[in-house]
């Protein structure tokens, strides 16, 4: 793929020209990088369509872990990708897409493990709203009602979100990332304003840790809620703006990046979506994850979510190359297309 065609591919609207800086990576480098990305990522879907997700029994994955078929990986590389109109109309996506249509169930709702996995589980809101909103963004004909429906139902006494579809006096949990995915699906809707208010309370108090449990990280809560404010018009979740972009920039390293390539992928994603991050700063973090490009095209496997089920003791978690090369090619997206406006929130 040719660096004229991506830069058409990641930015159907171009804002306009980046000088090269000698500090950081080129728009030029970024479109390269992302072209051996978008490579590795096509070579590595599975034939049917499904992005892998690998199960470890380490935190720091460093078990070896093995193969798990779930739906999860796959909604989270197709969001990440479905910025680039031209991209969308790819045969990666087009596979995952039909993926992902193929394993909802007949109430309209997803399940974490797949139809190719021996495990089983009940349906949730979290694969549920980031699948149905895929669907309903790019394949708006076979997307359907159910799903919608469902999320508005499953929620506690205070208006939030339930993580599980089970009957009412079964054992559930709240999660603050599955909120912000909730709000993603549902937009701003009377039925969300109670999950809105509670995640801009949890910003505002500093309560990031406590509120989630299958996520490892507030890059995590954060990255959700830009996606919700940004692509389904939460517009109350603005108040969240400044706390998500001051904490973030305080993970900046000296050397521009915000901890490990999964880390620093998300930090760009989430200051980029908030328009909290200028294109000299955003160079200079970008080469950090271009030197930490693997020769395939690829970012190593990080840690991105957790189990088993809360309240138990977490002693499981997923994580892969492909997770974390889609979010470093969301990432880079910006600088590549040249769609990074000067200003923002200058950094030293």
């Amino acid at each position: 793929m040719n660096d004229r065609r991506l830069l058409a591919i990641l930015a159907p609207a171009r804002s306009g020209s980046l000088r090269r800086r000698e500090a950081g990576a080129s728009p030029e480098e970024a479109a390269r990088a992302l072209g051996r990305a978008l490579a590795f990522l096509e070579k590595r879907q599975l034939p049917w369509g499904e992005v892998r997700a690998d199960r470890y029994g380490t935190s720091d994955l460093r078990d070896g872990g093995r193969r798990d078929s779930g739906v999860f990986g796959t909604t989270v590389a197709l969001q990440a990708l479905a910025g680039g109109s031209t991209l969308c109309q790819s045969a990666f996506f087009q596979r995952g897409l039909s993926w992902l249509l193929a394993e909802r169930d007949d109430a309209g709702l997803w399940r974490y493990w797949s139809s190719r996995s021996p495990e089983r589980i009940v349906p949730d809101v979290d694969d549920t709203s980031c699948a149905a909103h895929l669907l309903e963004r790019f394949r708006p004909e076979s997307a359907g009602a159910d799903a919608r429906m469902a999320v508005l139902r499953n929620r506690d006494s205070r208006g939030r979100f339930l993580t599980w579809f089970r009957p009412p006096g079964e054992m559930n949990d709240v999660d603050a990332v599955v909120n912000a995915n909730a709000c993603l699906l549902l937009g701003d809707d009377p039925g969300t304003a109670a999950a809105v208010a509670w995640l801009i309370d949890i910003v505002r108090q500093r309560r990031e840790a406590s509120s989630y449990w299958y996520y490892l990280d507030d890059l995590a809560l954060y990255y959700a809620v830009t996606r919700a404010w940004r692509e389904a018009k939460v517009a109350a979740l603005w108040a969240c703006r400044s706390a998500i972009v001051s904490r973030t920039l305080l993970r900046r390293g000296p050397d521009g990046s915000f901890g490990d390539e999964l880390a620093t992928g998300l930090a760009l994603c989430i200051l980029q979506g908030w328009g909290g991050m200028d294109r000299q700063a955003l160079s200079v973090s970008a080469g950090c994850l271009l030197r930490s490009q693997r020769s395939d095209g690829s970012w190593p496997a990080r840690a991105y979510y957790a189990g088993p089920t809360a309240p138990s003791p977490r002693s499981v978690w997923w994580g892969s190359p492909e997770i974390t090369t889609a979010i470093c090619i969301e990432a880079l997206a910006g600088l590549a297309s040249g769609a990074v406006e000067e200003g923002g929130t200058p950094l030293p």
